[in-house]
């Protein structure tokens, strides 16, 4: 069973009864002195699960990246005050993105710090609640300790063993028995020397996030990919119409299915699907912030990815609303539609250059949205041929490319080459016109060709491409007004060949933009309207056909 581990960012403090003075409370202990007067404070386990409560009560409405306060006043902990945020998880060193799961050791793979987890039963008292992380160990073992220390303290040579009396004026203390100088240690030195810094910690709590079911029945596919060994996956909805994600092989047998949890901040359904680099599936929706990532071996949830760009953000971040495709590229990064903008962005999530630098030094690394003069807390986007932002949509000076508007999509190839098929494109009075056209990139940005798919079009259509570097496309040629103006179009790794190499019914291509998949060895996946599942081989003969397939395409022989 997968959970969801989401990070709280908390920072916790109260006011001392006695003497007014503001205690920091730095992990989630049941009692703590100030460091004023040393009068002692209490947190019940009550109040901690009154707090942690709201805090997740309110954080399931909250969208990534967005911070909350709240206050609870307590008969002994006084008025407490909780300033969270609904982030990732960062090294308290360098700052790091570091992976939240369940059985992870929270090592920076940066700078090497180790981040400290403690299981939140001993607090909440019940299973399945969460962990604590980044706590101040200090304040943990301080809550050990049954008063406040008193200056001076008695510590215990660590040559002779004789008793010594210390005010902890100063770290280094020298034995006047047998001379030997010591440090004294941490536990001792910090009740002495109480730290009044705020520090930020975590509460990472544990949500439900698979809930398998077993029969492979569902009512529609809405995206599919497929992975080396030919296994499908797909997202779609159940026969019961609960979102769905589910594996199976080519044969149409299931591996495994999981229902997809509602949440107030995800769209009604997620209709994209996408396999990354390192194996693990995205899904997501172009209405929504985020994308969820599973893995693709049991379907078990891993992680949020992305979210709302922070206003006035200075550099792109991974924002999937108005994100019609995603391509994985092999070095780890994630290239994106958005807004009619080819962006690039690394595993975190964080925007880089989408060509090397050195190759097009004119690149900008900007935020492609810009403040609403009229709606403070509203976004709108740069104008798409106008101005502010350079990127491949600008690049015809340099490469004698051509502007990409409406519903493009992007496709990355095992080497690394960047594939971009727009159905919509511009003439030079910007006039809006039809077809289907193929461009290929290389690593560094320089076009390798670009190829007309012999195809009309103003829909999104999906490019993809097998271990050989042939590019395939499953599209409607709006030109043919027969039954029969689906396409499958090959075109050959220098491009100098474009081939249909099959014509399917338009059923079988009405929903194929994204119902489309493309194995290793060319076999091609193209799941048409009425969940009708085609399978064909690199030639664009069928190898085999489900049920509603077959009779679909009876009715047009």
């Amino acid at each position: 069973m997968s959970r969801n581990y989401t990070p709280i960012l908390l920072e916790v403090t109260t006011k001392c009864k006695h003497c007014g003075d503001t205690i920091a409370i730095n992990s989630a202990v049941k009692k703590i002195w100030c460091s004023n007067c040393h009068a002692q404070v209490l947190f019940s386990k009550e109040l901690w699960s009154l707090l942690l409560g709201e805090i997740l009560s309110i954080s399931g409405e909250m969208s990534y990246g967005e911070a909350r306060n709240t206050m609870i006043e307590d008969e002994t902990a006084g008025m407490v005050r909780v300033s969270f945020k609904k982030t990732g998880l960062l090294c308290s060193n360098c700052s790091e993105p570091i992976t939240c799961g369940e059985y992870d050791d929270f090592i920076c793979t940066k700078c090497g710090t180790v981040i400290n987890k403690r299981a939140a039963t001993n607090i909440l008292e019940k299973n399945d609640s969460g962990y604590f992380i980044n706590e101040d160990l200090y304040q943990i073992d301080e809550e050990k300790e049954k008063s406040y220390f008193k200056s001076p303290v008695e510590i215990s040579c660590i040559n002779c063993g004789v008793s010594l009396k210390t005010d902890g004026a100063e770290r280094l203390v020298k034995c006047s028995f047998c001379d030997t100088e010591m440090m004294i240690q941490d536990s001792v030195w910090y009740r002495l020397h109480p730290s009044m810094k705020i520090r930020p910690w975590y509460y990472m709590h544990e949500v439900e996030m698979d809930q398998k079911i077993e029969p492979l029945s569902f009512d529609s596919i809405s995206g599919i990919c497929c992975d080396e060994e030919k296994n499908l996956f797909c997202i779609g909805k159940n026969v019961d119409y609960t979102d769905v994600l589910w594996a199976m092989t080519q044969q149409g047998v299931l591996i495994w299915m999981n229902l997809i949890p509602k949440d107030k901040r995800w769209p009604e359904f997620f209709s994209k699907i996408e396999l990354l680099s390192d194996g693990n599936l995205l899904i997501w929706n172009n209405d929504v912030h985020s994308a969820l990532v599973y893995n693709k071996h049991d379907g078990s949830f891993i992680k949020e990815l992305g979210g709302i760009e922070p206003m006035n953000s200075k550099i792109h971040q991974l924002d999937f609303n108005d994100c019609v495709s995603v391509a994985a590229d092999p070095d780890g990064s994630i290239v994106c539609f958005v807004n009619s903008r080819i962006l690039r962005f690394s595993k975190e999530g964080n925007g880089i250059y989408l060509w090397p630098k050195s190759f097009m030094d004119f690149q900008k690394l900007r935020s492609i949205y810009k403040c609403n003069d009229k709606n403070p807390e509203k976004r709108d986007v740069y104008d798409i041929r106008r101005g502010g932002i350079v990127l491949p949509h600008k690049l015809k000076n340099k490469t004698n490319s051509y502007s990409y508007i409406g519903d493009s999509s992007v496709h990355i190839s095992k080497d690394g080459s960047l594939y971009i098929l727009a159905s919509l494109k511009l003439n030079v009075q910007h006039e809006i016109l039809g077809g289907a056209i193929l461009t290929k990139f290389d690593r560094k940005g320089k076009i390798l060709y670009k190829a007309d798919l012999q195809a009309y079009s103003t829909s999104q259509f999906n490019v993809r491409t097998d271990d050989e570097g042939f590019a395939y496309v499953v599209m409607h040629d709006a030109r043919d007004e027969s039954d029969q103006s689906g396409r499958v179009i090959r075109v050959s790794p220098d491009g100098t060949e474009v081939k249909i190499i099959a014509k399917l019914s338009f059923s079988a291509v009405i929903s194929s933009g994204a119902c489309f998949a493309v194995a290793g060895d060319g076999t091609i996946y193209a799941v048409g309207n009425n969940d009708e599942i085609r399978i064909l081989n690199r030639e664009g003969k069928f190898i085999w056909r489900n049920e509603a397939a077959q009779e679909s395409d009876r009715k047009i022989d």
